[in-house]
């Protein structure tokens, strides 16, 4: 806003942006003024003529009733206030033609004083319409999806900047550790303000050195005493957390507050590690927190001590999985690993074992289709990280001449047929993971493992805007697969199919409404043009392959099901992935030991995970792995 107090013009747009959203704005922005579709700007930052209790207000009045999650819905207008006493309140005003002054109906544990939160691009998004829909605007020539999209870039630059400048006043120390905690409410704002000046000292104090435990600091009854009396932090958060103090101390380093779901796994997890396991610097957190819990779960499939599978980690995080990285020859990719242990099992393990069924007097249907857990500790559980690396590197290679040759593809000249996802990375949610196929060889190995024609949809990932999503477990078991696709507009749920196109569990069906909800709502517009247009030109320099998937889809070959010579030759690929002895020895030495306990294996029934799955919609703790 000007420093006179008066609001911004909506001249000042043209300054935000890159070259081309400046032009293409201005030119937008002639055109609404010349027709009236602008009135009145709708955020106003005040300083002076207000009553001598405040020192600031910001107003941002809602041209149209905002539906918002939870508040400000209703709302037509939202006063931001700082009061003389430097307290900050949000009002919300219901009626439309109430006065201006301020006033209104408090809110409450609302992200206030956040530029970047998503109320605000919400609010920009109803502004927008408004504006467009004015009843004087000019029918003869509506405006269209990128217009509208425009000026809602622009109406959330308009927001963020008086927000901004409105924030710049108030006690900056107190904003940075109401950020740091990760709650930047008013009712947060306020509470570091209370009581006299040593309490205040002390409470700020305490937040910036223990960063990631300043909500629990501020909220924790015990904790809270204990910061007012001056007592070690170290100790006795320690004591909290039932852990040990080098491991708080060690998380002293860490800046940004863990999640209060995870945050006593993750210390109760490093308070088993030896110290040199722990991270040492600020670099080390985010490989650790990434793949600390992955790495902890594969550890437990393999039935594992975690320290064995850590041991790259010894002297740093961010050291070794650089060293690691290079040592192999591939990122670290845990999803990798537990597809490659599912691949011996399906390609390789359950033929075989099959065939012994068989020739022993039993039905085919007595074989489980997953693996039963007995078999990743048996098969994989002498390999250290390496070399499960090396193995999922080599698998991943034979998976793709193999999609090649059933595509009758030329593997010296063919390049593997990938394309742009519309998300980054895996996300995870409890039990649960979320992973996006983005390869014709993707999209085959998850039909054959679940047994529908999600292998010929590559010309609708690349052609329609679809996203082709799998969800797994904790062990990389193929639960289900979803189809999505994604429109300027927000994504719309296609179909969703599990095992042999039946339908998925509960659990599955409201794990994917959230992660649709949460995650693919957030992906902007222009992300979204940019994925499908790059997708296009893909599909486009590869006309030839795309005949050719399109000739076998017609044929019914890629329909989740593999001829003998097919099938010979997954297992035949798959030889590498078995225990020396069995490469030495063959099958029937293995299976005769192993093969009745395999056989009593069942999978786990899909609704049995049905609470722990709710439990994580709940925790809505969506988080991307590296």
């Amino acid at each position: 806003m000007r420093p006179d107090g008066q609001p911004f013009e909506h001249w000042s747009y043209r300054r935000i942006g890159d070259t081309g959203l400046n032009a293409a704005s201005v030119t937008l922005l002639n055109r609404l003024l010349s027709e009236g579709r602008l009135s009145t700007p709708r955020a106003w930052l005040m300083r002076r003529g207000l009553p001598v209790s405040v020192r600031q207000a910001l107003r941002l009045d809602f041209a149209a009733p905002t539906p918002l999650a939870g508040q400000p819905g209703r709302y037509h207008r939202l006063w931001l206030v700082e009061q003389a006493d430097r307290q900050v309140f949000a009002y919300g005003v219901e009626r439309p033609g109430t006065s201006p002054l301020i006033g209104g109906r408090v809110l409450r544990d609302w992200p206030a004083l956040d530029p970047k939160a998503l109320w605000l691009k919400a609010l920009a998004a109803h502004q927008a319409d408004a504006v467009l829909d004015h009843p004087n605007a000019h029918r003869a020539s509506p405006a269209g999806p990128s217009e509208h999209w425009m000026l809602t870039q622009v109406e959330t630059a308009l927001c963020r900047a008086a927000l901004g400048e409105w924030l710049a006043a108030l006690d900056a120390e107190r904003l940075v550790v109401v950020q740091t905690e990760g709650r930047p409410t008013p009712e947060v704002f306020n509470d570091y303000g209370m009581g006299d000046e040593t309490t205040r000292t002390r409470r700020l104090q305490a937040a910036r050195t223990f960063p990631a435990y300043a909500g629990v600091l501020r909220t924790d009854a015990r904790l809270r005493r204990a910061v007012l009396t001056g007592e070690p932090l170290q100790h006795a958060l320690a004591d909290h957390f039932q852990v040990k103090p080098r491991t708080i101390a060690r998380t002293r380093s860490l800046t940004g507050t863990l999640a209060p779901v995870a945050r006593r796994t993750h210390l109760q997890r490093l308070n088993r590690w030896p110290a040199e396991y722990l991270p040492r610097e600020d670099a080390d957190w985010a490989p650790c927190l990434a793949l600390a819990e992955r790495l902890d779960t594969l550890a437990t499939c393999l039935n594992v001590e975690p320290i064995r599978l850590l041991k790259p980690f010894r002297h740093g995080w961010a050291t070794g999985l650089h060293t690691l990285t290079q040592q192999v020859g591939t990122r670290l990719d845990v999803d990798a690993l537990f597809e490659m242990m599912q691949a011996a099992w399906h390609y390789g393990v359950h033929p075989a074992l099959v065939d012994w069924a068989t020739s022993n007097g039993l039905d085919e249907s007595d074989v489980p289709l997953q693996p039963p857990p007995t078999f990743f500790p048996r098969w994989f559980g002498r390999a250290g990280l390496a070399r499960l690396m090396t193995l999922a590197r080599e698998w991943r290679t034979a998976r793709l001449a193999f999609s090649l040759a059933r595509s009758d593809a030329a593997p010296e000249t063919a390049e593997p047929l990938t394309w742009p996802a519309w998300t980054p990375g895996p996300h995870t949610s409890g039990d649960y993971r979320i992973l996006e196929l983005t390869s014709q060889a993707d999209l085959e190995h998850e039909g054959l493992r679940l047994a529908h024609c999600v292998g010929t949809y590559a010309s609708e990932s690349l052609l329609h805007a679809m996203g082709i999503y799998a969800v797994r477990d904790r062990h990389g078991q193929s639960c289900s697969t979803f189809q999505v696709q994604m429109t300027e507009s927000g994504p719309l749920l296609v179909q969703h199919q599990a095992t042999a196109n039946t339908e998925p569990p509960a659990a599955e069906r409201d794990l994917v409404a959230h992660f649709i909800a949460r995650v693919l709502v957030a992906v902007p517009p222009e992300r979204v043009r940019a994925v499908r247009a790059e997708r296009e030109a893909l599909a486009a320099n590869a006309s030839a392959w795309m005949a050719r998937l399109a000739e076998l889809e017609e044929q019914g070959e890629l329909q989740g099901e593999l001829d003998p010579e097919q099938a010979a030759e997954l297992a035949e690929q798959v030889r590498g992935l078995h225990p020396p002895e069995v490469r030495r020895l063959g099958w029937a030495s293995v299976l005769q030991a192993h093969a009745a306990d395999w056989l009593d294996g069942t999978p786990t029934p899909p609704d049995a995970r049905a609470d722990d799955a709710a439990e994580a919609l709940m925790d809505d703790d969506w988080d991307l792995a590296a």
